[in-house]
């Protein structure tokens, strides 16, 4: 079988979406044959080992996609063509598509409108035209399936890998990160992002925390305009003096706790040490199809507590800590966190660790591979 596979993730702005698809890329490409299709000025394909062959378009992006790649694929002679990231066009293939949410129509708040026009298309299009359809959960399955009109008994799931960032960091680097982000123990880690994220109730709940003994909370990654301006809004109205304006790094703006700090995009290795560091993570996403970053904590030793988020249960079982949707919750689960015996902090990081390390990149490879050998033999 000769698989096409369709890069144009490559350039995209790296999200657990594009981690996934990079991840699986490079495995896959060591273990079969590839022809990788790009659109026009991506110069991306080194970021995928060992590439059997590259065949570049003349077009850019989404056009590309939707009209250029078939021709290419046909013209490469590949059996069928696999896209990780969410959309295929609507003819050509065959087609194994990855779709792994349809959180912009779920929950089309989160998102601006130009985005959701694009995914009611482009995901709508790209469940009903594949010749296989997988997803990343079961939970996301059935998400799809209401959305989209596909039966759901056609939607596989593949699991996903943790690695690079499954395994804790060294003391030394924790210590060396800490002292770059001006940051000391205890604090508290959270990912930015959508107003879907939930960090309006860790700012609420850091803003109920008493000045005297708040740790900080650090926020890694992009956080959205749009809840700091909810935030700022509703933290003016109730008087919280401790909301207030500060410098931020790029990428976001607004107000925050002042035991807040917004540490923007991180790479790997410091997102490892940031995570090893932390008394915790928190993660009070309202909708997740997998939800990596708490799979990532566990790996790196850290506690973790979660909202009770779509497919958390399948993903996490029973190693996070599940906390309800408001501020109050999340203070009381922040402090019991700090609070922990030693012994029992121990023995759930122990439990979380082994927990993630049922997740492996190789048998989500090996789940994609026989998918597309299923179809290319019945194409055939």
């Amino acid at each position: 079988m000769r698989l096409g596979l369709n890069g144009r993730f490559l350039a995209a702005r790296a999200t657990g979406v594009q981690r996934f698809a990079r991840e699986v890329a490079e495995r896959l490409c060591r273990r079969a044959e590839v022809t990788l299709l790009l659109p026009s000025g991506s110069g991306a394909h080194r970021c995928v080992a060992d590439a059997a062959d590259v065949v570049e378009g003349r077009l850019p992006g989404k056009l590309w996609e939707q009209s250029e790649l078939p021709l290419a694929a046909r013209r490469a002679g590949v059996d069928v063509v696999l896209h990780l990231a969410n959309a295929s066009p609507r003819w050509g293939g065959p087609n194994v598509v990855v779709l792994h949410d349809v959180t912009p129509l779920t929950h089309p708040d989160a998102f601006t409108l130009p985005y959701r026009a694009w995914a009611s298309v482009a995901h709508v299009g790209a469940a009903r035209h594949a010749a296989a359809l997988l997803t990343v959960s079961r939970w996301a399955a059935g998400e799809i399936a209401r959305a989209t009109g596909v039966d759901e008994s056609r939607i596989g799931v593949v699991r996903q890998g943790v690695a690079p960032l499954d395994a804790p960091a060294s003391a030394a680097d924790v210590d060396a990160v800490l002292a770059r982000h001006g940051l000391r123990a205890p604090y508290f880690l959270a990912v930015g992002g959508d107003p879907r994220k939930g960090l309006d109730l860790l700012y609420h709940a850091w803003g109920m925390w008493s000045s005297a003994e708040a740790p900080t909370l650090a926020v890694v990654g992009r956080v959205h305009s749009q809840v700091h301006s909810q935030v700022h809004s509703q933290a003016h109205s109730q008087a919280h003096s401790r909301f207030h304006s500060q410098a931020l790094p790029a990428g976001s703006a607004g107000a925050a706790p002042g035991s807040v700090r917004l540490l923007g995009a991180v790479p790997d290795d410091e997102l490892r040490a940031l995570y090893t560091g932390a008394a915790g993570f928190l993660f009070p996403s309202r909708a997740e199809g997998f939800g990596r970053p708490p799979l990532e904590a566990l790996a790196c030793g850290t506690r973790v507590a979660v909202a009770r988020y779509g497919a958390g249960h399948e993903v996490l079982g029973d190693a996070a800590d599940v906390i309800p949707p408001t501020p109050e919750a999340w203070l009381d689960g922040a402090r019991r966190i700090l609070d922990e015996a030693p012994e029992s902090r121990a023995a759930r990081i122990a439990a979380g660790r082994s927990h993630a390390a049922t997740y492996s990149w190789d048998e989500a490879v090996d789940t994609i591979l026989a998918t597309c050998q299923r179809v290319a033999k019945r194409s055939s």
